[in-house]
């Protein structure tokens, strides 16, 4: 264990305390996700829709759904755009097997 100038340890105690204290309050996030829920619902139930529609539309649709949204986004677009593109893309990917 490496000495201090005075002769101390350098893990000696007291050494520094951990914060305990809780890094996020949830009481906040829990009443804008209560006040949004409604539209949080509709939401998911806009994507399940527009899953099913691509889904009954084929790969061809599927490939011109996302190459469509590849400039809507940008090259670094990032965000649910861009995740449901990646999707839509992994979809028309051909399967083996």
């Amino acid at each position: 264990m490496p000495e201090q100038a005075d002769g101390s340890g350098a893990w000696d105690l007291p050494l520094p305390r951990v914060d305990r204290r809780d890094l996020l309050d949830p009481k906040p996030w829990r009443a804008a996700e209560a006040a949004l829920v409604s539209n949080l619902a509709r939401a998911a139930q806009a994507v399940g829709r527009l899953d099913e529609a691509v889904h009954r539309t084929g790969t061809g649709a599927i490939q011109r759904l996302a190459y469509d949204a590849v400039p809507a986004d940008g090259v670094a677009g990032g965000g649910p755009r861009a995740l449901l593109r990646a999707e839509l893309v992994s979809r028309a990917a051909p399967q083996a097997g």
